[in-house]
């Protein structure tokens, strides 16, 4: 996968902390919301030194289902749209990833059933998805719910 410069961003954030005496380059996680969510997902598809990645509402597939086009940070081009659609780059998985989706948001259900599709095609790669759905919640009021889910899933082995 091409690189984009919203995940080049994140890589070298991910440079920067690897420079730094007290981080332990075994340890660097990863986790975003919406947007940011995406693009941590995409970062994990180009970066072996992250150990897990987390993403809140993240999109997988900007060619299928819902998505807010005033939100789109490009031109619509087939090229750029299949860059950023994660789902289709699965077996680029460098580590684990949790997605969590508010289930009380149409929007987010479909997003998790992008995500459930990435889940089963994980799988066959030998690659490690686990989709969380948040009852009760939108895509907006399910972040900080996810922390619930986030913390334990990076704390194990």
């Amino acid at each position: 996968m091409d690189q984009l410069p919203e995940v080049d961003d994140l890589k070298a954030a991910v440079d920067y902390l690897c420079k730094l005496p007290q981080v332990d380059k075994k340890n660097i996680f990863a986790v975003g919301h919406s947007v940011g969510g995406t693009n941590v997902v995409l970062l994990s598809e180009i970066d072996s030194r992250l150990k897990k990645v987390a993403a809140c509402g993240a999109y997988a597939d900007f060619d299928r289902g819902v998505y807010y086009e005033q939100l789109r940070p490009y031109e619509k081009v087939d090229k750029e749209h299949q860059l950023r659609s994660f789902g289709m780059w699965t077996s680029d998985l460098h580590c684990p990833v949790l997605f969590c989706f508010g289930g009380n948001d149409p929007v987010e259900k479909a997003y998790s059933v992008q995500a459930q599709d990435m889940q089963v095609e994980a799988e066959k790669h030998k690659k490690q998805v686990r989709v969380e759905l948040l009852p009760g919640y939108d895509h907006f009021q399910a972040f900080l719910p996810s922390l619930n889910k986030i913390v334990p899933f990076f704390e194990e082995k």
